[in-house]
């Protein structure tokens, strides 16, 4: 199994019973940043996944937005070390099956 330095991602279970995968953001807030694969087709983003926010208070998460966005794909990014448009879901998938050193 890979290895790497503090893992955020994490594989769960969502509601509708599919596998995702769980974001672990450094936000105090009452917010879950999930991952899933997406069944839309759509020509502008060619990624086959998409990022959902769930949250109870949607005011803050839309003033947030811009900084979550940016933290999010940002360690993607310092991840894969790749253009994130050009990562499958299978990708994320593989990057949150590794073994996290703390």
């Amino acid at each position: 199994m890979k290895a790497t330095f503090r893992n955020k991602f994490r594989i769960i279970n969502a509601m509708e019973g599919e596998r995702v995968i769980r974001y672990h953001h450094p936000y105090r807030l009452d917010l879950e940043i999930l991952l899933a694969p997406r069944t839309d087709k759509n020509d502008l983003l060619p990624m086959d996944w998409g990022i959902t926010l769930k949250t109870r208070n949607r005011t803050l998460v839309k003033q947030l937005r811009g900084e979550l966005a940016e933290d999010i794909l940002g360690y993607i990014f310092k991840r894969s070390r790749e253009d994130i448009r050009k990562l499958s879901y299978d990708d994320l998938v593989e990057m949150a099956n590794m073994w996290s050193i703390h």
